[in-house]
């Protein structure tokens, strides 16, 4: 379950990172949002966590709908 959460994580780190390619005005929160990404991914992985918490659940959503690529 925890290498499930690890690749969903992984897979918002690189739609975060290709977001410059096709939208470049959003740099600086795109640094942060990859940041805070990068961050989770690391607790996740050194915790063995199998789920989120619920306000993290939530900004994961929240910007899987941000980077979605219309």
């Amino acid at each position: 379950m925890t290498d499930e959460l690890i690749i969903k994580l992984q897979k918002l780190w690189k739609r975060i990172d290709e977001e410059p390619k096709w939208y470049d005005q959003r740099d600086g929160h795109t640094k942060a949002d990859k940041k805070w990404v990068a961050k989770l991914l690391k607790d996740v992985a050194l915790n063995d966590l199998t789920r989120l918490c619920r306000e993290d659940m939530f900004l994961c959503n929240t910007l899987w709908r941000q980077y979605e690529r219309k």
